[in-house]
Parts: structure tokens; C-alpha cells; sequence
């Protein structure tokens, strides 16, 4: 359409391997900062990235915007305990 835009072109966020899955159809060009290179890596797991299948429902956040599932989020929170206890 020819309107003015920016592309992100260094990303100071996430991991490299989560950058990675952006790299190949949204960006053609993404560099890592340094900073994001020195992240440790997660304790408890066997990779830094990983999916996770599961039959558990969503359910709607106040104000009704947003949608969380629990099961999920627990077990967020208990990588993190994991983490922050090793």
C-alpha cells in the first residue's frame, strides 16, 4: 500500500531460539542484542523452547479482554519457583 512503516531490526527481549520461529516468515532481517545472548539457561527442562500440548479450557480475564489457562500458568509459575529456588 506504499504507507511509510519501521521494522524492528534488533530485538532486546527474547531468547535467540524464540527470535528464531520470528526470523523465518515475519522478518527478513533480525539481529539478537548482546544482551539477550548471556540469558542462563532454564533449569528443570530440557530445552530453552518448548510447546506444550494439553486439553485444559481457557478462561476470560477480568475486563474480559484477555484469556489466561490455568493449567499453563501454573506451570509457569512452578518453572519459575524451580528457577528462583536453584
Amino acid at each position: 500500500m506504499k504507507l511509510p512503516y519501521v521494522t524492528l531490526r534488533i530485538q532486546h527481549r527474547m531468547r535467540p531460539e524464540i527470535a528464531d520461529l520470528l526470523r523465518l516468515d515475519i522478518y527478513d532481517h533480525l539481529d539478537d542484542h548482546e544482551s539477550v545472548q548471556k540469558y542462563e539457561t532454564i533449569k528443570g527442562v530440557t530445552k530453552n523452547v518448548f510447546f506444550i500440548s494439553h486439553n485444559h479450557r481457557e478462561s476470560s480475564m477480568p475486563g474480559g479482554k484477555s484469556k489466561v489457562t490455568r493449567y499453563t500458568a501454573g506451570m509457569h509459575q512452578r518453572i519459575y519457583s524451580y528457577q528462583a529456588s536453584n
